[in-house]
C-alpha cells in the first residue's frame, strides 16, 4: 500500500526509501510495484527486522522492551552508500551483499511459525494467556524450529550466502542474552531472552503471527527455495498447516514470486536482479 502511495504521488526515483523491516521479500516486492506503475523505483534500504521489540497491548500506547543492537541490512536499485545513509538514522545497521541476505535474515519468519501452529489450540482456548517464547518454547517446538532454521540457512548458501544460525542471529539483535555459550539450544536460549521472555501468546488466529509471518515470511521463503531448487519440507508443512487452521491462502494478497517482480527468473538470474553495483 505504501509503494502505491508513493508511486501515485510522483516519489523521486533517486530519493531512498528505508524498510524498517522489510520482511522477506519486502525490497523486491516494493520495487515490482513501481515497475508495474511504469515509474522508476527508488533505492530501497532493507533492514532484516524490525529496530525494536514493540507490542500494543492498549489503545493509547506501545510497550517497548528492547531495542536492537544491530540488524542486516541491504540495498536495492542503489550503491552501498544507501546504506551510510541508513546508519545515520540507525547507527547498529550492519550492510550486507544484497536484499537476498537481509530477506533470509528475518527471524521472525523462523521464530513465529513453528509455536504459531503448534500452539494453536493453546490460542483458541486461552485467548493467548502464556508466554509465547517461554511456555510454548518446548522442546518439540525448538526441535521444529531448528530444522526450519536449517532451511534457511540452506536456502541461503545456495545463493551465496553464510548465514548465523537464528540464536547466533538472536544474540547479535539483542534478544537472546550475549552471554549464551550454546548457540544449538534453542529452547534455553530463546526463553531466557530478556526482552521476549514476558511476551503473551496470540489472542487468537487473526494475529500477525499467523498472518504477516507465513504471507510475508514463509510464503516468500519458499518462492526463493523453488527458485534456488532447494526442498524445505519443514517450512512447507508449516504453511500448509496455518493455511488450514486459519482458513486463508496465504498466496492471495501474499508475497509471491510475481508480487516480487521475481516470477520466472531463475537462480541466477535473481542473483544479478539484486547484485548491488
Amino acid at each position: 500500500a505504501i509503494a502505491d502511495a508513493l508511486s501515485q504521488a510522483g516519489w523521486p526515483s533517486d530519493r531512498p526509501v528505508i524498510l524498517n523491516p522489510g520482511h522477506t521479500g519486502g525490497a523486491l516486492e516494493f520495487a515490482a510495484t513501481f515497475a508495474r506503475s511504469g515509474r522508476a523505483a527508488p533505492p530501497v534500504v532493507e533492514f532484516s527486522t524490525l529496530t525494536y521489540v514493540a507490542r500494543k497491548y492498549r489503545p493509547d500506547g506501545v510497550t517497548v522492551s528492547g531495542r536492537a543492537k544491530s540488524l542486516k541490512a541491504a540495498v536495492l536499485g542503489g550503491g552501498m552508500d544507501m546504506l551510510d545513509f541508513a546508519a545515520t538514522l540507525f547507527p547498529g545497521v550492519v550492510p550486507v551483499a544484497d536484499v537476498i541476505a537481509s530477506d533470509l535474515s528475518n527471524v521472525n519468519m523462523v521464530l513465529h511459525p513453528p509455536g504459531a501452529v503448534l500452539a494453536a489450540a493453546w490460542v483458541e482456548a486461552t485467548g493467548g494467556d502464556f508466554t509465547f517464547y517461554v511456555d510454548a518454547m518446548t522442546p518439540g517446538v525448538a526441535r521444529i524450529m531448528k530444522q526450519l532454521d536449517d532451511e534457511r540457512r540452506t536456502v541461503a548458501r545456495a545463493y551465496g550466502h553464510d548465514l548465523p544460525n537464528l540464536i547466533e542471529e538472536m544474540k547479535l539483535l539483542g534478544t537472546v542474552e550475549a552471554d549464551v555459550e550454546d548457540t544449538q539450544d534453542y529452547r534455553a536460549a530463546i526463553a531466557g531472552g530478556e526482552a521476549n521472555k514476558h511476551i503473551k501468546g496470540p489472542d487468537s488466529l487473526e494475529y500477525r503471527y499467523y498472518k504477516e509471518d507465513f504471507g510475508h515470511g514463509l510464503l516468500p521463503f519458499l518462492e526463493f527455495a523453488q527458485i534456488a531448487g532447494v526442498d524445505t519440507p519443514v517450512a512447507r508443512s508449516l504453511y500448509s498447516l496455518a493455511e488450514i487452521a486459519v482458513c486463508t491462502d496465504y498466496r492471495q494478497g501474499g508475497r509471491t514470486a510475481g508480487a516480487m517482480g521475481i516470477e520466472g527468473l531463475s537462480k541466477d538470474q535473481l542473483i544479478e536482479k539484486v547484485r548491488v553495483s
